[in-house]
């Protein structure tokens, strides 16, 4: 968690009122779902060299603070996440990882409808690690120009740099910006040259390989820094080069052999058939500036994409180093580079030798796919494939020479257990510490598997131990069941950690634990240990799943709170998810909470595009969604999910809930509804036993299958998709403002709509599963944005067409249009919201926010009883105002509003604004007349990396009390297209 430390902006006039200050407490998003888009920034590894197995296993659960920090991508949002411990119980706690940062880029890609500006790929680097995998050895005694560094590729062809100081700051250089013709940047990788200060950058697209030189140089004072846009390093130096044309490349990788001064960059091609691993070396050492790559040469062997690289950082021998490739065929190679001293140095090449080794070469076509040509009609011809057991064991495939020395490349070993494509490798560093071997290696593929293998006795590589598996439901959309690993990687300080990148973007955790048996034997007898082979002791240690990262993996478009008192927030997404966010008690600091996905009401097979809370007293945790269908869905929550929501969080409901509430709900494999009872469900892809004891967090495949609520009630009436809903409850964000009855709580819907029939606003009583009124006239185009005032006597819509209305509810509880105004707004009304706080059922506050960069404040007062012809209320615009973020010199678009729910200070309101770049701002609104003519001041514009980098689609404060006490801090929700959810703490 990080404060943010801010101030007024200039210009700020009007009301004497000291700025807010913001404290960012979650983001919740999925990673995307691409290859190499997770990582880790090392922190300082605990010794535990001398221990058990099974001590060291206590010591690095017991070391959370010593975890290294997880990288991930989401949309163009870096995610820095730590762990930590939840209290699940007075007696039992859980370890999660949460995310404490978020680092938002600063470039802004093309702007021509190309490929969308979001991370496809990362690479992070640490300074310390390129001298050995232990991380223990500084590179310099001087102070280090940064402490860490993350890569960033993106679909649009952009690359940018982010390097943390000493000082924890982070800064973001971007060296090559998208074009019109960028492709797509598929893979990446870097490496830090410490003596030349030079970052080695290689990408790689569906077109070939460039390499990019970028030396960097430190600001030498404040001013400088100053200059440079407060950067503490710039770049001082930049060259590029293509180092392949004219194929697709799946895979990059580098490699410093610093004791012969060898820099090898690896190109893993992804042709129909007869990939290639090309590789390319360059001197470390000389006085040279730059780095001049020549092509030495490839290695055959895979027959599909080579889709991922990896090397051995454990290796003991200093002549001799392992690669690890994994490539769609299902197939693992492992490559032995041996290293050897050469007296006398006779280079006997061919001619093509000697054409390869010139510097500035690029491979063609021919080293690329081959010099044979194959016609189409030699699909079925396999006499071209080469057999492990036709080749001789040893035999070198490639010669690298460099400074006096040969590296003689070999196949090592083929490891053949997965069943579909292998997606990442990774070495395990701390494989000698556990489990007693050299070298083991994490592999993850789409057959929904991650293995860790082993060599045994023979030499033969077998998986040791699987991790991962089914879970979830049999033919269940991607938010509800599991299609494969996209990555895999171990935490690398204590190595008790493991992270699966599942596709859909759900980060699963495993942590390494003890047989309780086995660890007793162990703790009483060290000569135990120390004659237990490698299977023996793998049996010992298990993997144990724990909480993942979840989030939504497409753009979110709604949020709201549990309507009574703000007990949970849910959001709903393009994903057709439903999720639901509650606070967890942190372990180490009491009075903190940690925001985590506990359920996932609904999985839904449309996009969820609206939801809204009907949660009261009478009736607890009942929610309506709408998708791009036409009718709305209605559910209740399950014992299961109440029962958990209670046990972690220590909320309370009401002992006399009426509502007859089913164990859990179910989902048919090719239906839409939750069912209520198992033999109207699906056949899950998991045993019963996955339901998790109360006393434990829900894991991903428990959100996916367990954790739905039934549906209840479906409303027809609408005639095309829906797009809006809103209820009288969720205007209530003053936490018991009242307690309406039952007919009192209304939702109202709207759908996409180009004629006035289809643009009709429908009025329901949910609870009873009835139509109460349809709103006609009002509109003739879509209604992007409903919103009933804090009494339910009053409902604003407006939307496309431009057009402001005002519904009035009657006597006889039905609604009749009171007042509407043409043109209220130069373009589209995104968002409407009325002042929850100092009206009262004859005037009320609304404000509303459009395309064009305006946000207006409508004061709304009741006309007494007069003719029929008159109009019944007098509606009058008190304050017009753009927001201070510009583009070009424009005022950003407004595309959501939302009050806050007390004033900060007698007659001044605060409006939450959210703009279509993501940014965030608050702002002092006056509405009391001892205010009369000041106008509104920006309050608080939200720092950049705490702001989203998409249009936000919705704002929501969590219900606040109302006490005569000092005010305590506000809760903010946001939700944005860049797939984030976001919660702040707002102090007055």
């Amino acid at each position: 968690m990080n404060d943010a430390d801010t101030t007024k902006l200039p210009g700020a006039e009007g009301i004497a009122v000291s700025a807010s200050s913001v404290k960012f407490l979650h983001h919740g998003a999925a990673a995307s779902s691409h290859r190499g888009i997770i990582g880790w920034i090392q922190s300082p590894p605990v010794a535990a060299q001398n221990r058990l197995e099974q001590d060291c296993i206590a010591a690095a659960q017991s070391s959370w603070e010593s975890c290294s920090t997880l990288v991930y991508a989401s949309h163009s949002v870096l995610n820095l996440a730590d762990a930590n411990r939840v209290a699940v119980s007075p007696e039992i706690s859980e370890p999660v990882w949460h995310v404490k940062e978020t680092l938002c880029t600063a470039t802004t890609g093309n702007d021509d409808g190309g490929p969308q500006h979001i991370i496809t790929c990362i690479a992070t680097v640490s300074p310390q690690h390129q001298q050995g995998g232990d991380g223990t050895k500084p590179t310099d005694s001087s102070p280090a120009m940064f402490t860490a560094a993350i890569v960033c590729g993106f679909a649009d062809g952009t690359v940018s740099l982010w390097l943390r100081s000493e000082s924890s700051q982070w800064c973001e250089i971007d060296f090559v910006h998208a074009e019109s013709t960028s492709l797509p940047i598929t893979c990446i990788d870097a490496t830090w040259l410490e003596g030349r200060y030079t970052f080695m950058v290689m990408i790689g697209t569906s077109s070939g390989a460039t390499l990019y030189q970028c030396k960097l140089k430190t600001c030498s004072s404040e001013e400088e820094a100053k200059q440079n846009n407060g950067k503490h390093v710039s770049l001082a130096d930049f060259a590029s080069k293509i180092i392949m044309e004219n194929t697709a490349v799946c895979s990059v990788n580098f490699r410093q052999e610093a004791s012969i001064g060898l820099l090898l960059a690896l190109i893993g091609t992804a042709a129909p058939r007869h990939n290639k691993i090309h590789a390319l070396q360059a001197s470390m050492l000389g006085e040279s500036e730059t780095c001049d790559f020549r092509y030495s040469g490839s290695l055959m062997g895979h027959e599909d994409w080579i889709s991922c690289m990896a090397w051995d950082e454990n290796s003991s021998s200093s002549t001799a180093s392992f690669l690890a490739t994994g490539s769609q065929d299902a197939r693992i190679r492992l490559w032995k580079f041996t290293s050897t001293k050469l007296n006398n140095i006779v280079m006997m090449m061919n001619t093509d030798q000697s054409q390869q080794l010139r510097p500035g070469y690029v491979p063609t076509p021919s080293d690329v796919e081959g010099t044979e040509e194959l016609s189409e009609d030699d699909d079925d011809n396999t006499n071209h494939i080469i057999h492990e057991d036709e080749e001789d064991e040893g035999e070198s495939r490639l010669d690298i020479y460099q400074n006096n020395n040969l590296t003689r490349v070999s196949l090592e070993a083929l490891l053949v257990g997965h069943e579909e494509a292998v997606t990442s490798l990774c070495w395990y560093r701390h494989s000698k510490k556990f489990y007693k071997q050299d070298h083991l290696l994490i592999s993850s593929s789409m057959d929904r598997s991650i293995l860790l293998w082993a060599p045994g006795a023979d030499g033969i590589w077998t998986p040791l131990t699987r991790v991962g598996g089914a879970g979830g439901i049999l033919g269940g959309s991607v938010g509800s069941t599991l299609l494969g690993y996209l990555g895999a990687t171990c935490e690398p300080n204590n190595g008790a950690c493991l992270v699966g990148h599942a596709y859909g973007g759900a980060l699963h955790v495993w942590n390494l634990d003890g047989n309780t048996n086995v660890e007793s034997s162990l703790s009483s007898d060290s000569s135990l240990q120390n004659a237990m082979t490698t299977e023996e002791l793998a049996t010992s240690l298990y993997w144990r799943a724990t909480p993942c990262v979840t989030g939504h993996f497409a753009g979110v478009t709604d949020l709201c709170w549990e309507a009574s008192a703000g007990h949970y927030l849910l959001t709903v997404s393009e994903d057709q998810t439903c999720r639901l966010w509650a606070p967890v008690k942190s372990a180490s600091t009491q009075d903190q909470s940690i925001w985590l996905e506990l359920a996932r009401p609904q999985v839904h097979g449309y996009n969820l595009v609206s939801v809204t809370s009907l949660s009261t007293q009478q009736h607890p945790h009942f929610i309506v969604t709408c998708a791009d269908e036409k009718e709305l869905r209605c559910f209740d929550a399950p014992k299961l999910s109440l029962e958990i929501l209670e046990s972690v969080t220590g909320m309370k409901w009401p002992t006399a809930d009426p509502t007859k509430r089913v164990e859990r709900a179910y989902i048919p494999s090719l239906g839409l509804s939750n069912k209520a009872t198992a033999s109207e469900g699906a056949e899950e892809d998991s045993p019963e036993e996955q339901v998790n004891s109360l006393q434990r967090l829900p894991l991903e495949r428990d959100l996916g299958a367990v954790s739905l609520w039934p549906e209840v009630q479906k409303l027809f009436g609408h005639t095309t998709e829906l797009y809006c809903v809103t209820s009288t409850l969720t205007a209530r964000s003053i936490a018991g403002l009242c307690d309406a009855e039952g007919s009192a709580v209304l939702v109202a819907s709207s759908c996409k709509a180009r004629n006035e029939e289809a643009a009709a606003i429908r009025l329901w009583r949910a609870w009873e599963g009835k139509s109460h009124q349809v709103l006609s006239g009002g509109h003739k185009s879509t209604v992007a944005t409903l919103a009933f005032s804090p009494d339910g006597t009053l409902l604003a819509s407006s939307g496309k067409d431009r057009r402001l209305c005002l519904w009035q509810r009657q006597d006889n509880g039905e609604f009749k249009l009171a007042w509407a105004k043409d043109s209220a707004h130069k373009r589209i009304v995104w968002s409407v919201h009325f002042c929850p706080c100092g009206g009262d059922s004859a005037s009320h506050m609304l404000a509303s926010a459009s395309r064009d960069g305006c946000v207006k404040i409508w004061s709304i007062k009741r006309i007494a009883e007069s003719a029929p012809s008159q109009p019944v209320l007098e509606v009058t615009t008190i304050h017009s105002f753009a927001p201070a973020r510009k583009i070009n010199g424009k005022a950003d678009s407004v595309t959501a509003v939302s009050f806050c729910p007390r004033y900060i200070r007698s007659g001044i309101a605060v409006l939450a604004l959210g703009l279509e770049s993501g940014h965030l701002e608050l702002w002092n609104i006056p509405l009391g007349s001892q205010h009369s003519g000041v106008p509104p001041s920006i309050n608080l514009a939200f720092p950049d990396n705490l702001c989203h980098k998409a249009t936000v689609t919705k704002l929501a404060w969590r219900p606040s009390e109302i006490t005569d006490e000092e005010p305590r801090g506000l809760i903010l929700a946001s939700c944005s297209s860049d797939h984030g959810c976001r919660i702040f703490e707002i102090t007055p």
